[in-house]
């Protein structure tokens, strides 16, 4: 059996702040090492590219550092270590609901990152596609059972990405149709007479944004961090090309909305 792997991150690069500060990080200091000395580099320098945990001692000797050293020095690069028992999340089977050249584009994004295609009733996340009407319609499967499921809406004017949907624990696409419908109460009377018109692209850039948006939220879910939870991301189109600035809107549950959201934000204001 395969020892565990002692690393260094590879999401902190690692520079020196001044001749005795070695940072880790660029955009922020995720750590500084104050006048490391030459048996510390050298001992670094090797958990760039890992070290056994069973050859440790080993490697720390040949570094020039004593049992207690080495684990000294581990302990201050403990926020710069990968983690000891990463466990990794089994593999994502995902449903494009939609049709079009942008869910040919998901579809094709989900392959090529190495995503199972699969139907709704199996899938582990889903991807609705939608002109101009509701997806809520299309959500009904995933909602039952308990799917997670990432909308986007396209119009003549505007994309919008999300809000991600986990069911029971955010606000669903009920509530986002309902929230639309109290702004926009002909929404719905429009959107109906316009349900098999396509919305065309004039850039295969657009298709891949925002197909690389969806495998991105889908990663970040299985990752535990979602960032579409309760967001929307909205971006206009010009000509069939996404313009470069982009609207972030909250979602909240809606209060006519039956879906379990609306409860749980309930119990935790009270």
């Amino acid at each position: 059996m395969r020892a565990d792997l002692i690393r260094l991150n590879p999401e902190f690069p690692m520079c020196w702040e001044t001749p005795e500060v070695l940072r880790f990080g660029f955009d922020r200091a995720e750590l500084r090492l104050i006048a490391p000395s030459v048996a510390e580099q050298r001992f670094i320098h090797l958990l760039k590219d890992g070290i056994d945990a069973l050859s440790l001692q080993h490697s720390a000797a040949l570094a020039g550092l004593t049992e207690f050293e080495s684990h000294n020095l581990l302990k201050r690069l403990s926020p710069v270590l990968t983690p000891r028992h990463q466990v990794t999340p089994p593999k994502a089977s995902i449903a494009v609901l939609g049709q079009g050249v942008l869910a040919d584009a998901v579809q094709r994004a989900a392959v090529q990152g190495g995503l199972t295609l699969s139907d709704p009733e199996h899938a582990s996340f889903a991807v609705i596609i939608e002109h101009f009407l509701s997806p809520a319609a299309r959500a009904h499967v995933l909602l039952i059972n308990e799917v997670a499921h990432l909308p986007i809406l396209l119009s003549d004017r505007s994309v919008s990405v999300g809000p991600l949907v986990m069911p029971g624990t955010s606000p669903c696409l009920s509530c986002i149709e309902l929230d639309r419908l109290d702004d926009r109460p002909l929404g719905a009377v429009l959107a109906a007479q316009l349900s098999t018109t396509v919305i065309p692209f004039a850039s295969k850039a657009t298709l891949g944004v925002l197909a690389a948006l969806a495998l991105n939220e889908c990663e970040n879910w299985r990752a535990g961090t979602p960032s579409l939870a309760a967001t929307r991301l909205r971006f206009d189109l010009q000509g069939g090309r996404l313009s470069p600035f982009m609207t972030v809107q909250t979602i909240a549950a809606h209060p006519r909305c039956g879906c379990t959201a609306l409860e749980k934000h309930e119990q935790l204001a009270a």
